[in-house]
């Protein structure tokens, strides 16, 4: 099983446990306690998601083309998912205190309830804009993958460009040495050509002479 499998895996199970969690849990029958240890629970749930996805982009990131067109999909789909459970997260977070809004409201005086709920709405602040913080980051590390990946397809492709041109010049190399090698038989079959003419010229002329001196000692009688 590879890396990405594995953050798979965690997603998985961290996105089931928080999609449950979120929607089958009566929140009316909460206590002020439960629902803060709920809350707790959602947020923690919702960073370590936020943190598998991370993990997931960056493993993605180091990917070969091959291996990557085959788990993009998949990590598009998670994204997705995630910011589903963001926005049911937030849903659930401002029913949360709605719910103790009105619990403190039945409970205790108008001033214990300003109280209480100015911290409480004090927390959800803190905790989305900790959330908000964190997407915020996952953003940037994703267009910085995504640029280094832009950047890494330019490379090959020059890369791809340069090797073209390197087997172009090769051939053409080959290509020329294969001329000059028909060029030299063909100069070397013309020396031969004319080295043979000269031999058959001075053999012509010899026979010539020979036959020069045999015709003048015929009519001078010597023969």
């Amino acid at each position: 099983m590879d890396l990405f499998e594995t953050y798979e895996q965690d997603y998985t199970a961290i996105s089931t446990n928080l999609s449950r969690k979120l929607k089958t849990t009566d929140l009316s029958n909460l206590t002020g306690d439960q629902r803060r240890s709920f809350l707790k629970g959602l947020e923690k749930d919702v960073r370590d998601a936020e943190g598998v996805v991370g993990k997931m982009q960056m493993e993605i990131s180091g990917m070969v083309p091959s291996q990557k067109q085959k788990c993009q999909p998949k990590f598009k789909n998670y994204q997705m998912d995630f910011e589903n459970l963001k926005k049911d997260y937030k849903i659930v977070a401002n029913n949360l205190k709605e719910v103790g809004h009105r619990d403190e409201l039945f409970q205790g005086g108008e001033k214990d309830l300003d109280s209480v709920s100015y911290d409480q709405r004090q927390k959800l602040l803190r905790g989305t804009e900790r959330l908000e913080k964190n997407s915020k980051q996952l953003d940037h590390v994703i267009n910085i993958a995504n640029e280094t990946q832009d950047i890494g397809a330019s490379i090959m492709n020059n890369l791809r460009s340069q090797r073209e041109q390197i087997e172009n010049a090769t051939r053409r190399v080959q290509d020329t040495d294969t001329s000059l090698d028909r060029s030299n038989r063909i100069l070397k079959g013309m020396a031969r050509r004319m080295k043979t003419n000269k031999a058959i010229t001075a053999l012509i002329i010899l026979i010539l002479v020979v036959t020069i001196v045999i015709v003048i000692l015929s009519k001078l009688g010597l023969l």
